[in-house]
Parts: C-alpha cells; structure tokens; sequence
C-alpha cells in the first residue's frame, strides 16, 4: 500500500514594504498580522499601531463629540 503526499503548490505574494517592522542584519521582521493581509483578510488599516498621542487626541475627540451630542 502506497501513500502519495500531495504538496500544495507554494504560491509566492509579494509583501508590501509598509508590512515591515524592522530590518536587522539582514533578516526581515514583519508587523504582527501581516498574514492575514497577504491572505486579504485584513487591511493594512486594521492592524496598523497607534501612538499612545495619536490614541489620546482620538480619546478626546470622541470625547468632545459625545458631549456635544448631549448639550446641544
């Protein structure tokens, strides 16, 4: 009895520049989640960090839009 494995062709994708994190001596390191954008389950948006600035003048932006909607 013989069983055959069968190897699921190995598709290469070109990974945008915007996906890499760090280059250090030669070896690429890749944002976390980059996968599931290759795959087109992500956009580059979703997994994208902020600023702890960027999150606080978010924060107070909500923040003011939400008291306005109660005041007026």
């Amino acid at each position: 009895m013989t069983i055959s494995q069968q190897k699921t062709p190995h598709t290469s994708r070109k990974i945008p520049k915007s996906l890499i994190y760090e280059q250090c001596s030669g070896k690429i390191y890749y944002r976390k989640g980059y996968k599931e954008i290759v795959k087109g389950l992500k956009t580059c948006d979703e997994i994208m960090g902020s600023s702890s600035l960027q999150s606080l003048l978010v924060g107070y932006i909500f923040l003011g839009n939400c008291i306005k909607s109660i005041f007026y």
